[in-house]
């Protein structure tokens, strides 16, 4: 899996290095750029808990759980 994960970094910095040259910017690119954000979206479950873990950081009381 550690390839794996080396390729999306590496593919990651192409895009954003791509983004950033106007004479490489086109629909093509952004449709590359829509599908790798899409394919990457964390799961309803993490992006749940990511949030949760936020408002109890930010919160100036002590959030009940939810069973």
């Amino acid at each position: 899996m550690k390839n794996v994960d080396t390729l999306k970094e590496l593919l990651i910095d192409c895009l954003v290095e791509d983004l950033m040259d106007p004479e490489k910017r086109g629909p093509g690119l952004y449709q590359v750029v829509a599908r790798v954000i899409s394919d990457n979206k964390p799961t309803k479950e993490e992006s749940t808990s990511i949030r949760t873990d936020i408002l109890e950081n930010m919160a100036p009381f002590k959030m009940r759980k939810q069973a």
